[in-house]
């Protein structure tokens, strides 16, 4: 949601298009694939100033010093994400969706700290927590506030109008 809200807005999403949109994400995937091998290259990301990058929380840690960023970081209820990776796995037809989701979701939730916690310790890095869920209900609020964030100038109004509380259903977002 937030690369097509990014996208929309003025900043042009760094993304190979090779993971067509689907029914788990009807508003693509906006992935760049070297993005997965960051911690042993990222020789690529002079390329992708001034766009904007779709990172893992689980690789934000192998963002170089050697330059400046300004992160997103959303957050969504744990409970939700371990539903929509279920989902997906089971049309997948992937055994590792009958895992309980306890010990998926505590880890999860403890990667997540720990991923915020190194980004908050890095002076070339600075971090807008966004919820997931309060974009949904605010998107023209959230429209502004990452406008802001990003120096400004993007358009807000075409930012918002992407956020569809309606697809969010799809992934089992109450």
């Amino acid at each position: 949601m937030m690369m097509r809200m990014l996208d929309s807005g003025g900043i042009r999403a760094f993304a190979d298009g090779s993971r067509l949109p689907d029914v788990h994400n009807p508003g693509g995937y906006f992935e760049y694939g070297p993005v997965k091998r960051l911690a042993k290259d990222s020789s690529w990301l002079d390329v992708a100033r001034g766009r904007s990058l779709k990172v893992i929380y689980r690789l934000v840690r192998h963002l170089p010093d050697r330059l400046s960023y300004r992160v997103i970081f959303m957050e969504r209820d744990l409970d939700d994400v371990f539903e929509s990776q279920r989902k997906m796995l089971l049309a997948a037809r992937d055994p590792a969706a009958n895992q309980q989701s306890g010990p998926v979701i505590a880890a999860f939730k403890s990667e997540v700290e720990a991923a915020r916690a190194w980004l908050d310790q890095r002076p070339n890095i600075k971090v807008l927590p966004a919820r997931y869920e309060g974009i949904l209900d605010s998107p023209e609020k959230w429209s502004a506030d990452v406008s802001q964030f990003l120096g400004g100038g993007l358009n807000e109004t075409a930012m918002a109008v992407v956020v569809d509380r309606s697809r969010a259903t799809i992934i089992g977002t109450k």
